[in-house]
């Protein structure tokens, strides 16, 4: 959140419930931003959840270490929530981290480059853009600022 105060800085965007509708005020209901926004709040309000209880010590998460099976299988570690609208069913606990910070790459990822496209346009026909990754200079970066200029446009990378 700190982040898109760095963006909309005169905005009250205090958390993503409120972002969300700042956004389809602003850009419409059917702005791409807005939607992603829409796509990614379950997810990033499970987290939170998820965090507020654990740092929080309260009931609504459970923890669980190895179990022995009466199979003679073994139960890896795994998490289970039930708090407010966030419910996460008992999952392993690797499988819950793994994917968390693979979605939270992800999200940071596209919220920067929607952030960015969505203040230079105002001020100039580039925009921020996916680079194909046959065009990419550096490996790590995805995207970058596109102009229009000759054929496929200028992908604008140091």
């Amino acid at each position: 959140m700190e982040l898109i105060s760095v963006f909309y800085p005169n905005d009250k965007n205090k958390n993503f419930e409120v972002f969300a509708e700042f956004l389809k005020n602003k850009y419409g209901e059917k702005d791409r931003f807005y939607l992603f926004i829409e796509e990614v709040r379950p997810f990033l309000l499970l987290i939170r959840s998820l965090r507020n209880c654990l740092d929080h010590r309260l009931p609504h998460v459970t923890v669980y270490d190895y179990e022995l099976l009466q199979s003679s299988d073994i139960n890896t570690p795994s998490i289970e929530l039930d708090y407010r609208d966030s419910k996460l069913n008992r999952n392993s606990l690797f499988e819950t981290l793994s994917v968390t910070k693979q979605n939270l790459i992800m999200i940071f990822e596209q919220m920067v480059a929607y952030l960015a496209d969505k203040n230079v346009r105002e001020n100039s026909p580039s925009r921020v853009n996916l680079i194909p990754e046959e065009k990419r200079t550096n490996k790590y970066a995805k995207y970058s600022f596109w102009s229009p200029f000759g054929e496929g446009g200028f992908f604008h990378q140091t």
